[in-house]
């Protein structure tokens, strides 16, 4: 190759390598800064999904496991940005949709036995979602 064709290929490389960091500088400020911590589990028979996050601009899910007469009690405070939420058996009407949710605290009962999906879609948001699962709430214990 000439030194000429070497010069070029240089010249191209190096062109592609400051693309490459534009690239990457935009997708870090655009999603990498972006905190979120999610944990989900069990505890003692409660079933629960708790999210905290800062700058979350995508959507999160979990499915949670209920009984028919169980409770899923919901809390969040969004600090920031719009989220939605969303409780529902995959395929069917949620039995909880809130769209630009603030602050909040309340109980849903579950209607049916199946895993539900926890789904919160946020938008440049920060706060935090939480929902415990209390197995059994509204059964009858008399003797």
């Amino acid at each position: 190759m000439s030194a000429k064709g070497t010069h070029v290929v240089k010249k191209c490389a190096f062109i592609m390598l400051i693309l490459a960091v534009i690239a990457g500088a935009v997708f870090y400020f655009a999603y990498g800064r972006q905190k979120i911590h999610c944990v989900t589990g069990i505890n003692n028979l409660d079933h629960y999904y708790i999210l905290e996050f800062e700058k979350m601009n995508r959507e999160d899910s979990c499915l949670i496991p209920a009984c028919k007469d169980d409770v899923f009690a919901v809390n969040f405070r969004i600090d920031k940005g719009q989220v939605d939420l969303i409780i529902a058996m995959d395929g069917n009407t949620p039995i909880y949709k809130g769209n630009d949710i603030e602050i909040g605290e309340f109980n849903v009962i579950v209607s049916e036995d199946g895993a539900y999906r926890i789904t919160v879609n946020a938008k440049h948001a920060s706060g935090y979602v939480e929902v415990n699962t209390k197995k059994g709430m509204l059964e009858n214990h008399d003797d």
